[in-house]
């Protein structure tokens, strides 16, 4: 159980548990008797699953590493100033600081945060399962010359990675990480995977997170062919086509879509009121 923000996880289960390097967040360790779901979305309750929250933390639980106690790595000048006076000296270390058995927990016993995450996670895949089984192939987001270039443009297009099969290295800060000690993603067959959040990245998603309407958590879901990004949003729309138009990743007189010129136009006051 990784506790990023301590106010939002709140207390849990005591159990053996490790400062990270920045002593702010805190690793807490279980075993668990629940059963294994990996690539379903929270079909059942479970303790073995990997759970991110964005920033409160995460359950990393099946086929995810934590960094050991004893581990070392270099924090920077700056990252030692936010850190408690009294803790400065541990600055990079990861160490032990509640010494306990190791306890067993269940899914019901994590902390809101965890479970409110799970519950999002599932609304959102059976919602985008029912409009895809509805109607995915009217929906397809190919370029036909007709409309904008913004929805033909590739994982290459908008961040520059090509597929390197094999090879994990630190994702892009255009994605919003906190965290820069690990070789978090990878890319293959014209996706990128982020091993922190569980989610892959196509063109359309990721040129959402990089024109920030969308979080990386957002993505693609592992084991699934939508993700949690609404793009028949006005807004996401208009942030989506601002951004690669003034990045240069489109070509000149490339249409602005429907929604997102009505969307300009009313946060503007030129007409209507705008909507989200």
């Amino acid at each position: 159980m990784d506790k990023d923000d301590l106010a939002a996880v709140g207390a849990s289960k005591k159990t053996l548990a490790t400062k990270s390097r920045k002593q702010i967040g805190e690793h807490h360790f279980y075993f668990s008797d629940d059963h294994i779901i990996n690539g379903e979305i929270s079909t059942a309750h479970s303790a073995k699953q990997n759970i991110p929250t964005g920033t409160a933390g995460e359950i990393r639980s099946v086929w995810q590493y934590v960094v050991a106690c004893g581990s070392f790595v270099h924090c920077t000048p700056e990252e030692v100033l936010l850190i408690p006076e009294e803790d400065q000296k541990f600055a990079g270390h990861y160490r032990l600081f509640q010494r306990a058995e190791v306890a067993n927990i269940t899914y019901d016993e994590f902390p809101e945060v965890y479970k409110k995450q799970v519950e999002k996670t599932r609304r959102v895949e059976n919602e985008k399962e029912k409009q895809w089984t509805e109607s995915h192939k009217k929906e397809k987001t190919v370029y036909n010359g007709k409309g904008s270039a913004m929805w033909n443009l590739s994982l290459y297009d908008v961040t520059g990675l090509r597929d390197n099969p094999g090879v994990n290295f630190q994702i892009p800060s255009e994605f919003g990480h906190g965290s820069d000690t690990g070789k978090n993603c990878c890319v293959s067959n014209g996706l990128v995977t982020c091993w922190r959040h569980q989610v892959k990245h196509n063109g359309q998603t990721a040129l959402a997170v990089y024109a920030g309407v969308a979080n990386c958590e957002d993505g693609i879901i592992h084991g699934s062919h939508h993700a949690g990004i609404d793009f028949k949003g006005p807004k996401v729309q208009w942030g989506m086509w601002e951004y690669a138009h003034w990045h240069g990743l489109l070509p000149q007189g490339d249409k602005i879509p429907a929604k997102a010129l009505r969307y300009y136009a009313e946060s503007k006051g030129i007409t209507g009121r705008a909507t989200a």
